[in-house]
């Protein structure tokens, strides 16, 4: 699912990604990066949103876009000075290393027990964040 290499670009600074007294901007960085992408004439026809697009994990091929929990994986091994940074390394490794087990795919399921209703709901408005059943969580985590 996942086609490597994966490059995070090393931010000019800490308040590039935590401004004082705000939201962190990555998520303003990461939403005009991914709509480049998704306009991009080379890739827009590939790209596609998870799960309003790929109805859950029916038909993930191509780029998907996916809202992650940052927070998914052991971050405090990977070298970098802000927090951010090594989330999203740590996050990009969990999710490599689960597609290359063959084990990324539950991630992308819809949720056991979510109603039709709320199912319906994530799918036409609301959207979700990627899951993580217990046993794809970090150990360093549980």
């Amino acid at each position: 699912m996942l086609e490597p290499p994966f490059q995070i670009g090393a931010p000019a600074s800490r308040d590039v990604l935590l401004p004082s007294g705000g939201l962190p901007t990555t998520c303003f960085a990461a939403g005009a990066r991914e709509f480049r992408l998704v306009t991009d004439s080379l890739l827009a026809e590939r790209s596609r949103f998870w799960p309003f697009e790929t109805h859950w994990d029916a038909d993930l091929t191509g780029i998907i876009h996916a809202e992650i929990w940052p927070s998914l994986s052991d971050h405090a091994a990977h070298p970098h000075p802000i927090k951010d940074a090594r989330q999203v390394a740590a996050t990009r490794n969990w999710a490599l290393d689960l597609d290359a087990a063959g084990r990324l795919r539950p991630c992308f399921a819809q949720p056991v027990g979510m109603t039709l209703a709320d199912a319906k709901a994530c799918l036409s408005e609301e959207g979700w964040i990627l899951n993580a059943p217990a046993d794809l969580v970090s150990a360093a985590l549980a």
